[in-house]
C-alpha cells in the first residue's frame, strides 16, 4: 500500500509543472492569442512595405492604365479629387494619383499606419486626409456619397466577404464616382492553372493572411449594379515564374456609380 501510495505521489509531483503550464495557457489564452495576432500583423505590415516596390515595378503598366481612369475623372469633374483608397497597406500607390489628390487610406492592419505616413511625406502630390482601422466590408465609420472615387490594387483576394464589401464601395461612392481595381483572380473555370489554385488555395491562405487564389472578382464587380463596367485581363510577369504561376491571371479597370443611384 506504502509502495502504491509513493508510486502515486510520484506521479502526481512529476505531471504537476505540465498541469501548471497547461492551467497557465488556458488562464491567459486569450492575451497570448492576441500577442501572437500582433506581431504576425507587425510582421505582416514589415514584409509589405518592403515588397512594395517590386510589386510597382512588376504591376507598373497596369497601375498607369489604371490610374489614368481617376485623371480623366478629375478633369471630367474640374476639380482635385477626394479618394479612398481601401486595404491600403503601406500606401504604395501615391506616385499613381493625379496631383492635388486629397486621399483617406482604410485598412484593418494597424501598423501600416506609420508606413502610410511616411510615403505620404515623401508625396508633394497628394495630401493624406486620414487613416482608417476597419475593414472594407465595415465602412460605417465613412459617410454616403462622400468619395469621388475608390481605389483598390491587390486587395478583393483577401476581403472576407467580396459582396458585402463592393457594396460598401458603392455606397460611399458619389452619384457618378468610380471604382478603379488592379486585381489577381481565378483563372477560367476547368483550365490547368485553375486547378493548381484549387489545390493551393488552403496553404496559400493560410501563409498570405487570407488571400483567395480562387475568387472571381470580375464577376462580383459585375454584379454589384455599377452602371458601367471596363475590365481589362491580363497576366502578372513575375520574376519567379514557376512559384507564382498560379497568381497570374488578373485584371484592371474601372467601374462607375449610377448618377441616380
Amino acid at each position: 500500500m506504502a509502495k502504491i501510495d509513493a508510486d502515486i505521489g510520484s506521479f502526481l509531483w512529476n505531471i504537476f509543472p505540465f498541469a501548471v503550464g497547461l492551467s497557465l495557457i488556458y488562464v491567459f489564452r486569450r492575451n497570448i492569442h492576441s500577442s501572437i495576432k500582433s506581431r504576425r500583423s507587425r510582421l505582416f505590415a514589415w514584409i509589405l512595405n518592403r515588397f512594395t516596390t517590386k510589386v510597382n515595378k512588376i504591376l507598373r503598366k497596369e497601375k498607369e492604365n489604371a490610374f489614368r481612369y481617376l485623371e480623366c475623372h478629375r478633369e471630367k469633374l474640374g476639380h482635385s479629387l477626394f479618394v479612398l483608397e481601401i486595404g491600403a497597406g503601406p500606401a504604395s500607390n501615391f506616385d499613381y494619383y493625379p496631383r492635388g489628390t486629397e486621399i483617406v487610406c482604410l485598412d484593418p492592419n494597424p501598423y501600416f499606419e506609420s508606413y502610410v505616413e511616411q510615403n505620404a511625406h515623401k508625396h508633394e502630390n497628394i495630401r493624406l486626409s486620414r487613416v482608417v482601422q476597419g475593414f472594407a466590408e465595415e465602412m460605417g465609420d465613412l459617410e454616403d456619397s462622400s468619395f469621388d472615387a475608390v481605389v483598390s490594387t491587390l486587395v478583393m483576394c483577401s476581403v472576407r466577404d467580396p459582396r458585402k464589401a463592393l457594396d460598401e464601395v458603392k455606397r460611399v461612392l458619389k452619384p457618378g464616382g468610380i471604382f478603379i481595381f488592379v486585381e489577381h483572380v481565378a483563372a477560367r473555370e476547368g483550365s490547368f492553372v485553375n486547378k493548381i489554385q484549387q489545390m493551393m488555395n488552403p496553404v496559400w491562405k493560410t501563409l498570405c493572411d487570407g488571400c483567395n487564389l480562387t475568387r472571381n472578382t470580375a464577376s462580383y464587380i459585375k454584379n454589384t449594379g455599377f452602371s458601367d463596367v471596363d475590365i481589362v485581363n491580363f497576366h502578372l510577369k513575375w520574376g519567379f515564374r514557376f512559384l507564382t504561376y498560379f497568381i497570374r491571371p488578373s485584371i484592371y479597370g474601372c467601374a462607375v456609380k449610377g448618377t441616380s443611384t
